[in-house]
């Protein structure tokens, strides 16, 4: 509790929780960890665990990928209900974590499917802007850093431009 307050004071909004102590998206120690995020101030959090369950692996055995789906759409709405009596605003399930070929964002589009049937929404770190182009339909919440913004060439050029005048992009 005390890291969580402490990144709170330092002026983060939300925070993200890997989920996989007793299993992917466990529902009891999702509620733990909520809980503490809630008590520490945290309004939006991210909870880690679904591409334990849509993974790669699964995706040519079509009864195992029903099988996992349905275990994560039993997951997910546990965890939304849970989300809800802790006091969380806002909880996104983490998808596949940096896809980069087809299996990953075919894993990513499976998450978002169950995840938005449940009513919620997806977060997942995104770092090249070529991936981003084929996720973006179905992923909530893009998390960007240095080398996903500065994939494509002319955006570095452009970010150099700006420095240079001055500008913040």
């Amino acid at each position: 509790l005390r890291e969580f307050k402490a990144m709170r004071a330092a002026g983060f909004t939300m925070v993200a929780l890997a989920d996989y102590a007793h299993g992917p998206l466990d529902a009891n120690y999702s509620r733990q960890m909520m809980t503490l995020a809630r008590q520490a101030g945290f309004e939006t959090v991210v909870l880690e665990g679904s591409e334990h369950l849509i993974a790669p692996t699964v995706l040519s055995n079509p009864k195992v990928l029903s099988e996992h789906r349905k275990i994560l759409k039993q997951r997910v709405q546990e965890i939304y209900k849970i989300a809800g009596e802790v006091g969380l605003k806002k909880v996104y399930i983490y998808g596949f974590d940096e896809p980069h070929n087809e299996d990953e964002y075919e894993c990513n589009k499976i998450i978002a499917q169950v995840v938005h049937a449940c009513g919620g929404q997806v977060a997942v770190a995104i770092i090249f802007s070529s991936a981003y182009a084929a996720v973006q339909k179905y992923i909530d919440l893009p998390i960007m850093n240095w080398a996903s913004m500065t994939s494509d060439p002319a955006a570095v050029q452009r970010y150099i431009a700006a420095q240079k005048s001055g500008k913040n992009i």
